[in-house]
């Protein structure tokens, strides 16, 4: 009886550490997206800028998002940067300069 409790308490303490882990890994990846998303916007968006001469709107990006809804995406011509924000976690975000 002693080594089932003992068994069921490392299981426990294992599955914790396994969910602690999981989550790190999916903010860490959720985070890498949204930085690659905001690098590739700002190119986008530089080289609108160079083309036209004009700011960049978001339709003149011409991004192919397969899920448009889970991204926020700005743009800032005062200070030339692409602001771009986990639409589901709103801490998750990136800037970048174009």
């Amino acid at each position: 009886m002693v080594e089932a409790i003992i068994v069921a308490a490392v299981v426990a303490v294992l599955a914790i550490t396994a969910s602690m882990v999981y989550r790190g890994y999916i903010t860490d990846t959720r985070q890498q997206t949204v930085t690659n998303l905001a690098e590739t916007a700002a190119a986008a968006a530089n080289a609108y800028l160079r083309r036209t001469g004009e700011t960049p709107g978001m339709e003149d990006l011409q991004l192919h998002l397969p899920n448009p809804d889970r991204f926020n995406i700005a743009i800032n011509e005062d200070n030339n940067t692409v602001t771009v924000t986990d639409a589901d976690h709103s801490s998750i975000t990136a800037t970048a300069h174009y």
